[in-house]
């Protein structure tokens, strides 16, 4: 089963918010193409999401065996075709960060984060059981990959991307910091004169 989103933009550059539209003309990535090894029951990824430059994403639901620990845990892989650097997606969905220490690296025996649902340069931000963000070491580049883990068997009635992120870099954050600084400086030497004269 395949869904197609579509972003709308918000006011800050950094963040679009998703919104369903109809099927776009994006091929959906192979997402069997992902070297993830057999993880439990599973020999790749179960719910592929390929976020596409049209700012839309296309889900697809079902690709695998089911939960690769047999009961309730799901192998998500990314596949980033936007055109430029991402940094983080975040997603809504029932329970998913509801982390209950069956992750993936109890079935791969490498650790790739405190929970064990981290893949490789993945990390997670859990808002509640419910929603999160999935931030990508270094960013995830354009035609890059990267899978992780996530609690309960995803399908497209629980599951939905809230969130893309492009976080600038720091040195652009430090550059705008310093600039409020200088406006700031500006503005009270101004008030200061006003108040001497």
């Amino acid at each position: 089963m395949m869904k197609i989103l579509k972003l709308s933009a918000l006011a800050l550059p950094i963040v679009a918010t998703m919104t369903l539209a109809a099927p776009s003309a994006y091929a959906a990535f192979d997402f069997s193409t992902i070297p993830t090894g057999t993880i439990g029951a599973d020999t790749g990824v179960d719910t592929g999401i390929t976020l596409n430059s049209n700012s839309s994403a296309t889900i697809q639901f079902h690709l695998n065996n089911g939960t690769y620990d047999g009961s309730d845990d799901s192998l998500i892989g990314v596949y980033n075709a936007t055109g430029q650097t991402i940094y983080q997606i975040g997603l809504s969905g029932s329970n998913i960060f509801g982390f209950d220490g069956d992750g993936l690296a109890t079935y791969v025996g490498t650790s790739y984060g405190p929970t064990g649902y981290e893949g490789p340069n993945t990390s997670f931000t859990v808002t509640d059981f419910n929603d999160g963000f999935v931030n990508f070491t270094g960013g995830l580049a354009n035609g890059s990959a990267v899978y992780f883990s996530l609690e309960e068997n995803i399908s497209a009635a629980n599951f939905q991307i809230t969130t893309i992120g492009n976080v600038p870099e720091p040195a652009t954050i430090a550059l705008m910091g310093m600039g409020m600084v200088g406006l700031g400086a500006a503005r009270r030497r101004r008030q200061a004169s006003r108040t001497a004269a």
